[in-house]
C-alpha cells in the first residue's frame, strides 16, 4: 500500500519551490485533497463524519494521485470554476475504489 501524499510531494507535483506561506497553503490544500478521497470512497455516515477508518483503510497509489489532483482542483488561487465531479483524472483514480453511491 502506499501512503497519502503530503506538502513536499504536491511541490514537488506542481513544482514549485515552497516559501513558508506556501507549505502552510500547501499542507492545508494536501489535507483538504486526503479528506475529500476519504469522503468520495468512503462516504460520511448520518452525523456527517467520515466512513474511513485510517486503522484498516489505507490508501494505494490512486488513491494517493487522487489526493495530489484533489488538492490541485481544489485549490484557492485556481481562478476558474473546476470541479473534481467533472474532472476526468480525478474521476479515473477513484475509479473502481467508491464504496458509497449518491442516488439523485
Amino acid at each position: 500500500m502506499a501512503e497519502w501524499p503530503d506538502a513536499d510531494d504536491l511541490k514537488q507535483y506542481v513544482d514549485v519551490e515552497g516559501t513558508e506561506d506556501w507549505n502552510f497553503e500547501l499542507e492545508s490544500a494536501m489535507d483538504a485533497g486526503i479528506e475529500r478521497v476519504k469522503s468520495d470512497v468512503g462516504g460520511r455516515d448520518e452525523d456527517g463524519d467520515l466512513n474511513w477508518d485510517d486503522d484498516v483503510d489505507e490508501p494505494d497509489e490512486r488513491l494517493r494521485l487522487a489526493a495530489l489532483r484533489a488538492a490541485i482542483v481544489l485549490r484557492v488561487n485556481r481562478g476558474d470554476s473546476a470541479s473534481l465531479e467533472t474532472d476526468g483524472e480525478y474521476l479515473g483514480y477513484l475509479r473502481g475504489h467508491r464504496r458509497e453511491f449518491g442516488i439523485a
